[in-house]
Formats: structure tokens, C-alpha cells, sequence
């Protein structure tokens, strides 16, 4: 629920909070007054002010030295804050906040000439702070000596999102321009795509990262993906229940995500509508993948701050107003202990110290004292030291390679949690979409603790033909082992069986002899998905020509095409094909060579245009929208 807490000083929005070091939080720049998309019309401001939530207040907290908004933000390692960037003609210069005297002092400035309003910053485990954006690239900051230095090169996007991931590569994401940077080598590289812009990027309990709405020309956008670093890939979840662009997204204490406010479309009344500040909040849940109402807040807000107190409590402030308000998860204080928590608590009790490798803390795991509602293994002698191969992903879930890194006992816990091996859905391979599944599918089980921390592909022996087990992974539908084509940490690819009958399928992962509780799905006669060249399940379809030429940028009318599909059951006749102006047959159904996967032969009439929409029916069942053939010489 959201409650109201003490004003701002100053109206604003397009700020930043910091959490500080003794639990305050730092509130500063931004635009003044009422929310302007991008800030237009509006004036930066250099105040700044703080937020004790054990009063409940802000008070004034000094002025930085220039007039800030779109900036960064970024605690240091010596309690310091770096804020860097921002719009309003500040854009290639920083300063440091300094808790303990209150002051704002110039940092050294930096080589670039030039940086964009919308930059972004990382915190490295180096402690060093990676900044990114046009036209730079991207920077260095090492606060031991105050520079910057250039970094990686190349063309940075703005708008991008900066994550630190677990094993310390920082993911920015961006439309179409995706990249890694990995601070060893100091290079970026290109990863999975994904296909908003000015979302929002949240690193989950599990590793991955979610990545929610964002600008959809000419509104905003419902969409929420998830990253996975092990395959590279961006992969829809369930979508956000409204759409959203410049909201928040907050990662709870049990994991699940708060997201709040935006810009959106919000009525005033009938017939009439304005894109301007939600005031509804939504959580995401990972292990299910959906989201789901929460509270509305007090007022609509965007480009607001919402950031997690100590408490567990989220404080929200401004988004063109002075006012904040406090979110307090689930029942508030009628709650019962969360019993990760207390497993927390008792192991650090135990050992003394918040401070142990991860041996140690898994000796403190079997060995803390046992509670009523405990997670199950927990104060449970052998609960990992009989289960092999389970603390080695403990240990790589913390982007470790002994297991000997210091961490603390709330670490420990959430990368035993990421561990476990839990189905938290099932996908169509081709189409990304959840639901029902077909016989003979192949499709994409997610979760955690699916698989190991490095993906592996599996190789078919001299008969073609895919073992059921992969790197100490296994795929149970109904209890029947099935080929598995790849797996992960948190993705595993396999195929549904030909004999699976209606109803509805219970699907579960053993990995290194842990098996996951099943997970219930729908069992169809089809449920038929095309896959596409950049295996997001839009755009253009995967295909080849009669000449074999493999997805040229453009189809001639009269080309007899092959397409890729799979989810279309036991039915080689029966399948329709719509776009083509008309519903017309395929030349030919027939199963390919890699399992679960049909290729269908289409001839292109005449007269279409140049991006052709294609939906396979089978039954009544139909394949993804948003599908499309790219056809040259057209209308």
C-alpha cells in the first residue's frame, strides 16, 4: 500500500535519489514543476535535499554547482556520490557529494567534449563507475585518483540502460544496439536485442534482467522482456498491465519488482483521454512471469524517483510535484517473518560474522538452528553437501570461480535462491509466447537452476537423433524424459512429446539430481508459432528461396518460399496460410531435420506488399502476429 510522507522543497522531476551510507537518501536536480515529456519548457535546478525515513522528512541539502536533470548519480565505495552529466548545458561535467561535510565539490572534468543529457552510469566491482552515452562512448572514473579516462570506443546510444550483472559484464540495452561491457578486456561487444526504447532495466534475484515499457511512437509501450547474460537473448514475459514509458522499476526484498507511475495515456473522462501521469503500480513476479495490480499511489507521477529504503519500504518522490509517498509491500506490518530473512539472520547469528566465503556459508546453511516455516534444507544436515553439483552453481550464480570471494549472508541466500531449480514457464521456440502446447513442440522451459551457468548445445549422435540429458539437465512432461536441444541456468530448450494427448501437461527440470516442482500447462492440437531472424518471434520470418538462398532482404513475387514453424501437432494437412491478400495452402507440410521444427513450402503471389504479414492457422489455432515476408517489386 502507498502512504503519504513529508514534501519536497522543490517540485521536481527527471531526478535522482541516492540511498547514502547511513541509510538517508539524496534527492537532486531534475526539472522544476509540472512533468514536461523530456523536460520541455522546463528549467533545471542545482538543488538538492535529503530524506531521513526515520522522521519522515526532507530538508534543504545545498546546491550542487550547476543546474542538473537526466544526470547519474552513483554511490561510491568511500560513501562519496558521483553525479555526472545531465541536460540544461552541463552535459561534459561532474561533482562529488560528500555526506560527511554536506559540500558539493567539482570533480576533474572529463575528456570528452561533449556529453548527451540521457547518459548512463554503472558501479564496477573495481569500484571504478562506467559512464556511457552519444557521442562519447563511453568513460572511466576511478575515484582513488579523480580522473576519467576513455574507455571501449565506439558509439554508445543514448537513452540506453547500464546493469551491472552478476559476473561483472555491464549490459547496456538499447533498440537494436544492445552491448556488453566487459571491464577486464575494456571492450564492448553486441548481445541480444531488444525493442524499446526508454525502458526501464532491473536486475533480478535470479541474474536475469527485466526490462519493462518505454517510448512506443506514438505512446508508450506495455512490453516486458527478460535478459538472460548465460544465452545472450532477450525473451518476452507477460506483459505489463498498462503501458508505460519514464515509470520506475524496483526490485523488492522478496524478489518480486514494483513498478510504478509513467507517462500514459490517463482519462479525463468520456471520450477523453491525455498522455500524461499514471498513478497505478503493478509488481512483477518472477516466478510466474506476470505482473498484477498493486495500490494506486496518491497522484500520478512521471519521471519520478522510487528507491528502496533499508526497510524494505520504497520511497516515491516527485514526477512534476514536491509530494512522496512510501509503498510498503504485501500486508505491511501485519506480515509474517519472511523466512528467508530469518534463515539470514540465524545464519549470521550462528557464524558470528557477516562476512564468510561460500564453503563457509554453506556449512552455516545445514548447520544454523531449524525455525517453524523454514525454506526447505535449511538448519538440514547433507541439504547441499548431498545434492551434487548444487553449491558449484551457488558459487557460479555469484560470478565466482572457487568459491572463495567474501560475501555477505544475504548474498549467500539469494544466490542459493537463483540455484534452485525452479520452472517458471514454458514458451512456444518460436514465437516466445506462453500457453498452450502442442505434440511435438519445441519449446523453451525458464526458470532457474535449469542448467549450468555457461549454455551448452547438444550435439545429436550418428542417427540424428537428441539424448534426453544435456550437461546433468533433464526435461520430465508427464514424467517421460524428452530431448533437450540446449540448456542453461535459466533457459532450457526441448521437445514436447509426439504422443502427448489433451488435457494438460505437467513439465519439470532434474538438474544434478534436483528436480524442480512441476509446472502445469495446456495441452492442444496445435499451437503453432514461425520463427524469425532475430529469434524474437517478430518481424521477418525466417525462410529460404527455391534456390536455397537463405533470408534475402527481399522475396520476389512468384518465389516458391520455405518457412519455419513448429507447435503445428500431429497435422501434416489442414494448415492455412494467411497474409497473401487471400487464405491459400502451402505447397508442402513436412517435418524437418532438426526435431520439433516444420518447414512449409509457400508460393509469393503477385500483387502483395513489400512487408507481408503471415499467420499460419491449424485448427483454430493461429501463430504469432507481427510476422512479416519482405518482398521486392511490390505494391
Amino acid at each position: 500500500m502507498f502512504t503519504p510522507t513529508g514534501k519536497m522543497t522543490t517540485p521536481r522531476f527527471f531526478h535522482t535519489a541516492t540511498t547514502l551510507a547511513d541509510g538517508r537518501i539524496l534527492i537532486a536536480g531534475g526539472f522544476v514543476g509540472d512533468y514536461s515529456p523530456y523536460g520541455s519548457g522546463s528549467t533545471a535546478t542545482a538543488t538538492t535535499e535529503l530524506f531521513d525515513p526515520a522522521t519522515g522528512k526532507f530538508t534543504a541539502a545545498g546546491n550542487m554547482n550547476l543546474p542538473r536533470a537526466n544526470h547519474t548519480a552513483t554511490l561510491l565505495a568511500n560513501g562519496k556520490v558521483l553525479i555526472a552529466g545531465g541536460s540544461q548545458n552541463t552535459l561534459a561535467s561532474a561533482e562529488l557529494y560528500d555526506p560527511s561535510t554536506g559540500t558539493f565539490s567539482i570533480a576533474t572534468s572529463m575528456p570528452a567534449s561533449e556529453m548527451y543529457g540521457r547518459t548512463t552510469a554503472a558501479l564496477l566491482r573495481d569500484s571504478k563507475v562506467l559512464l556511457a552515452g552519444v557521442p562519447f562512448g563511453a568513460e572511466l572514473y576511478d575515484p582513488s585518483v579523480n580522473t576519467f579516462t576513455a574507455t571501449g570506443g565506439g558509439i554508445i546510444p543514448t537513452f540506453q540502460t547500464a546493469t551491472t550483472l552478476r559476473d561483472g559484464r555491464v549490459l547496456l540495452a538499447y533498440a537494436f544496439n544492445s552491448q556488453l561491457y566487459d571491464p577486464a578486456s575494456r571492450t564492448f561487444s553486441a548481445t541480444g536485442n531488444t525493442t524499446g526504447y526508454e525502458f526501464q532495466a532491473t536486475l533480478l534475484a535470479n541474474g536475469s534482467v527485466l526490462v519493462t515499457g518505454g517510448n512506443d511512437d506514438p505512446g508508450a509501450s506495455e512490453i516486458a522482456e527478460v535478459y538472460d547474460p548465460t544465452a545472450g537473448m532477450f525473451t518476452p514475459t507477460g506483459n505489463m498491465i498498462s503501458s508505460r514509458a519514464n515509470h520506475t522499476s524496483t526490485l523488492l526484498p522478496d524478489g518480486r519488482v514494483l513498478i510504478t507511475g509513467g507517462s500514459g495515456w490517463v482519462s479525463a473522462g468520456p471520450g477523453m483521454s491525455y498522455f500524461c501521469c499514471l498513478a497505478s503500480a503493478e509488481v512483477y513476479d518472477p516466478l510466474t512471469g506476470l505482473f498484477a495490480n498493486t495500490a494506486l499511489m496518491a497522484t500520478g507521477r512521471a519521471g519520478h524517483t522510487a528507491t528502496l529504503l533499508t526497510d524494505g519500504r520504497v520511497l516515491i518522490a516527485g514526477g512534476g510535484s514536491s509530494s512522496a509517498e512510501l509503498y510498503t509491500p504485501g500486508c505491511a506490518a501485519s506480515c509474517p517473518p519472511d523466512p528467508w530473512q530469518a534463515a539470514v539472520n540465524l545464519m549470521k547469528a550462528t557464524a558470528g560474522t557477516d562476512s564468510l566465503n561460500f564453503w563457509q556459508w554453506a556449512w552455516y546453511w545445514q548447520r544454523s538452528p531449524r525455525f517453524a516455516g523454514a525454506p526447505a534444507g535449511f538448519g538440514v544436515l547433507g541439504s547441499i553437501d548431498n545434492t551434487p553439483g548444487l553449491i558449484f552453481n551457488i558459487i557460479a550464480s555469484g560470478g565466482d570461480d572457487d568459491g572463495l570471494a567474501v560475501v555477505s549472508a544475504e548474498q549467500w541466500v539469494a544466490y542459493y535462491r537463483s540455484s534452485l531449480t525452479v520452472v517458471s514457464g514454458v514458451v512456444n521456440a518460436a514465437s516466445h509466447l506462453a500457453g498452450a502446447i502442442a505434440p511435438g513442440e519445441l519449446v523453451v522451459v525458464t526458470g532457474s537452476g535449469l542448467g549450468p551457468a555457461k549454455a551448452v548445445l547438444a550435439v545429436p549422435d550418428s542417427s540424428g537423433r537428441y539424448a534426453a540429458q544435456l550437461a546433468g539437465t533433464t526435461v520430465l512432461v508427464n514424467g517421460t524424459p524428452v530431448p533437450v536441444i540446449f540448456t542453461s541456468a535459466t533457459q532450457v530448450e526441448a521437445v514436447v512429446p509426439d504422443s502427448l494427448a489433451g488435457g494438460t501437461a505437467q513439465v519439470a527440470v532434474t538438474y544434478h539430481d534436483e528436480t524442480s516442482a512441476s509446472y502445469p500447462v495446456p495441452v492442444a492440437a496445435a499451437a503453432p508459432g514461425i520463427f524469425t531472424v532475430d529469434s524474437t518471434g517478430q518481424g521477418h520470418a525466417e525462410s529460404f528461396d527455391q534456390n536455397g538462398v537463405i533470408n534475402t532482404p527481399a522475396h520476389w513475387q512468384g518465389d516458391v518460399i520455405t518457412l519455419f514453424a513448429t507447435g503445428l501437432g500431429q497435422q501434416a494437412t489442414g494448415v492455412t496460410i494467411h497474409g497473401f491478400n487471400l487464405p491459400m495452402m502451402p505447397l508442402s507440410v513436412n517435418k524437418g531435420a532438426f526435431p520439433g521444427v516444420t518447414q512449409i513450402q509457400v508460393p509469393i503471389p503477385f500483387g502483395q506488399d513489400c512487408d507481408t504479414d503471415v499467420v499460419l492457422q491449424v485448427g483454430d489455432a493461429m501463430s504469432q502476429p507481427g510476422v512479416t515476408i519482405a518482398i521486392d517489386i511490390c505494391i
